[in-house]
């Protein structure tokens, strides 16, 4: 049976949480959308600050003392964001740059401490974005990304032909008419031939989570990016609709962390073909009081050789205001399976 502990709350919430996986172990980020205080151009008079939870990073120790990345906007809207590292431990960065209609894709990667961008898509209104998790024991050697495209297709972000000043445009390649989704692949050498998706489907227009997001069902597909083609969607928690969802992969298993329709918690893992591993459970907790939810969900996995443990994280709101984050520690009971990643 699955082992599931909380750690106590952490104060204050000042935006979105993700988790990184650092070599030390992983490292929850935060962000906090505020007038900027030092801007390079009179339209970017905004700025969203991405900072390290000290109480997280602490406790793992993260190898490298972990980066904070401050990202420029014209608006002060609270954009989307994904981070991840590479297998040298090289940061990469992709999030959205609020342009009132559009909400245009940037990826970027961290070199001495600033952001170089790597590549731009600023075509059509991206949301939802996520980047590519890696499969493979030896690390990431490519940054992949996914989005919804113009609140129509999931699709994943394939860099063309550079342009001038060294920008590399991304070109869409159309994955399905779902919703939000991750996508996961080997990402050790060369373009990967096939990705594993984790998708919302079946999105109802109505009633709506309490994080304002259409509810969908749960479902695991695979794509083959040579032939184009899907394959048919395994549901994993049928007659179950949710709102947000994260995940993380290691060692054959998938760990998934869901907000439900009603906005509590649900978390499982399940394997490569959709088979339910750790049954799904609810954890409860002071989210679990009347008018009190959870949003932005993130899920990673401890790199520790021999580990069999996920950490999520998520954060509480009551109404629509944030009240605390938590982080868990999500023990599977399929053993100690997991093998070290190094990045």
């Amino acid at each position: 049976m699955a082992n599931l502990s909380i750690d106590p709350p952490g104060k204050p919430v000042t935006g979105p949480i993700r988790f990184l996986s650092g070599r030390g172990g992983p490292i929850l980020y935060m962000a906090k959308t505020e007038p900027a205080t030092q801007s390079s151009s009179p339209l970017t008079g905004f700025q969203t600050v991405l900072a390290p939870v000290t109480s997280i990073s602490n406790s793992v120790g993260s190898g490298k003392t972990p980066q904070i990345l401050t990202l420029e906007q014209p608006f002060g809207s609270v954009p989307d964001w994904d981070l991840s590292s590479d297998r040298d431990g090289t940061l990469h960065l992709a999030h959205q740059i609020f342009g009132g209609g559009w909400n245009l894709l940037r990826v970027a990667s961290v070199q001495n401490g600033t952001l170089q961008v790597d590549s731009v898509y600023g075509i059509g209104d991206c949301g939802f974005l996520r980047l590519v998790r890696d499969t493979s024991d030896k690390g990431a050697s490519r940054v992949l990304v996914t989005c919804v495209l113009d609140r129509e297709n999931l699709v994943l972000m394939l860099p063309g032909t550079p342009v001038s000043g060294g920008t590399v445009p991304i070109e869409p390649l159309e994955l399905g008419p779902a919703g939000p989704g991750l996508a996961f692949a080997d990402l050790s050498g060369d373009m990967p031939t096939r990705l594993d998706l984790l998708l919302k489907t079946e999105i109802r227009q109505g009633p709506l989570c309490p994080s304002g997001l259409f509810r969908g069902t749960l479902t695991l597909a695979g794509f083959d990016l040579s032939s184009k083609t899907p394959s048919i969607p395994t549901p994993l928690v049928p007659g179950t609709e949710v709102g947000e969802l994260a995940a993380a992969w290691r060692g054959g298993l998938y760990c998934v962390l869901a907000s439900l329709s009603n906005g509590q918690p649900l978390v499982f893992t399940c394997d490569t073909s959709g088979k339910i591993k750790d049954v799904p459970v609810q954890p409860f907790g002071d989210w679990s009081r009347a008018d009190h939810w959870i949003g932005s969900p993130t899920v990673v996995a401890d790199i520790a050789p021999g580990a069999s443990c996920f950490r999520c994280a998520f954060v509480e709101y009551t109404g629509t205001q944030p009240v605390a984050w938590w982080s868990l520690r999500f023990t599977t009971a399929q053993g100690p399976t997991i093998p070290q990643q190094t990045a």
